[in-house]
């Protein structure tokens, strides 16, 4: 109640943060009639936009905010207008519409701000775009999707070694009937997780598949099954190529390790494929990446975790060492 009556009360409401996760404060001040003067902060942005629900300023600049504030204090038409402007735009705000203009924002700034940091200037970023489906399929490692999304495409030359990744969700149509015998239709989720793809330079000409927990509709197809001489690899993992010499040639000991490592660091399914001259990795671990937590700061430990996020492709080529001649001379 006290700070309900601090709000109403409030001619000017002002939000300076330099991290927020989400501007909840700017939304409840505009619901009490408040006139808004906030910092570009992304998670202000949804709800601010300068000139018309809010007078906005840079995070850097002390000076405009200053002025901002002592527009809205001494013009009352102004301030009359973007309290009004704030309170009906404050109506028609929904929770789920506003995490999404919310994530688009902050993948739009500050994701691809990381990424240049991280993988360089060339490295290339969409956040609405993903892998081709149609070459996923080619890859028989699951059933066909009856629907699908993919997100947060990257792609990046890193160490000579050109790869691309995406999140992915695939799901599957399921219809059934109700006890009147009327037909509904549902969808079930069957990976949800990340893609990446990593290019030969070289054409292999030989083919491989390794999967710990076979997705539904798995193929082997004419491949070949075969077991390492790791036990420990052997209970976890299924293996399948063009021929036993071909699975061998590819699958050395290194690698197994490096497979074993990666497997400990995900929940879930994780699939190999060696196709096309490429080798594919799909981890369907639920996983979201690139995401923000809007509920709480954005901090250094958020910030961390999408770093993460965004130099695993560049992780598994260093780990698998992708970059040797064996795979690129």
């Amino acid at each position: 109640d006290t700070i309900n009556n601090i709000y109403n009360n409030a001619a000017v409401f002002v939000a300076s943060s330099i991290q927020e996760g989400w501007g909840l404060t700017v939304g409840e001040a505009m619901i009490c009639g408040a006139a808004i003067a906030c910092t570009d902060n992304p998670g202000y942005l949804e709800m601010a936009t300068d000139g018309e629900t809010a007078l906005v300023s840079p995070i850097s600049d002390s000076e405009r905010l200053a002025s901002n504030i002592y527009k809205l204090i001494t013009d009352y038409n102004l301030r009359e207008q973007i309290a009004r402007n704030g309170n009906m735009h404050i109506q028609n705000f929904t929770i789920e519409t506003s995490y999404q203009k919310l994530k688009k924002i902050f993948k739009d700034s500050v994701v691809k701000k990381l990424i240049s940091e991280e993988l360089g200037v060339h490295a290339f970023y969409q956040r609405d775009r993903g892998i081709d489906m149609d070459e996923i399929n080619s890859l028989r490692l699951g059933s066909r999707p009856d629907r699908y999304q993919m997100e947060d495409y990257i792609s990046c030359t890193y160490n000579d070694v050109f790869y691309e990744m995406c999140d992915c969700v695939l799901e599957e149509k399921v219809v059934t009937r109700d006890s009147h015998g009327h037909r509904q239709v549902s969808y079930q989720k069957y990976f949800k997780g990340r893609i990446i793809k990593i290019d030969f330079k070289r054409d292999i000409h030989k083919e491989l598949k390794v999967v710990n927990q076979p997705m539904r509709g798995f193929q082997a197809g004419d491949l070949v099954k075969f077991e390492t001489e790791v036990t420990e690899f052997n209970k976890k993992f299924k293996c399948y190529a063009s021929s036993k010499e071909d699975g061998f040639y590819l699958l050395t000991p290194y690698m197994i390790q490096k497979m074993l490592e990666l497997e400990k660091m995900y929940v879930g399914g994780i699939y190999y494929a060696v196709m096309h001259d490429n080798l594919y990795i799909l981890i369907n671990n639920n996983g979201d990446s690139l995401e923000v937590n809007i509920s709480k700061p954005l901090d250094h430990k958020q910030l961390e975790r999408i770093r993460a996020d965004i130099l695993i492709g560049a992780s598994i080529i260093n780990e698998f060492r992708m970059d040797s001649d064996k795979f690129n001379a």
